[in-house]
């Protein structure tokens, strides 16, 4: 155990390594939802569902998320845990042709918002991490 690790119990502890995860996670979460919502016109108020995948949406406490930020207030009620999509959903195109094609018309009815070009995150005129 190292002197700046915060313990709450002799099981349970916290590392700074653990906090600039969460901040760097908050980061991402929060540019994604604002760049989402400036290419729409949109407040987070009118996002009607947020889908979570893998571990990260699996085990979120959605009320803690919005308490500390990670996750829009108005999102509570709208997040929807998926657990392995990506595993879910490779089982389910091999099933079968109607299941595969479902989802192409899903795949061509998704538009990809690239962050890295975002003109929401470049007209905020912030130093890159290095």
């Amino acid at each position: 155990m190292l002197e700046e690790d915060f313990c709450f119990t002799d099981r349970v502890r916290i590392t700074r390594k653990d906090i600039r995860e969460l901040q760097l996670a908050k980061g991402a979460v929060c540019a994604g939802l604002k760049t989402i919502c400036a290419s729409r016109g949109l407040s987070p108020s009118q996002i009607d569902r947020i889908y979570l995948a893998g571990a990260f949406g699996n085990y979120l406490d959605v009320d803690s998320a919005c308490r500390i930020g990670l996750l829009p207030k108005a999102s509570k009620g709208k997040v929807r845990a998926l657990g392995n999509a990506a595993g879910r959903g490779a089982c389910l195109a091999a099933l079968g042709e109607a299941s595969f094609a479902e989802f192409e018309r899903f795949a061509r009815a998704t538009e990809h918002i690239n962050l890295a070009s975002s003109t929401f995150l470049q007209s905020l005129n912030l130093e890159p991490l290095v």
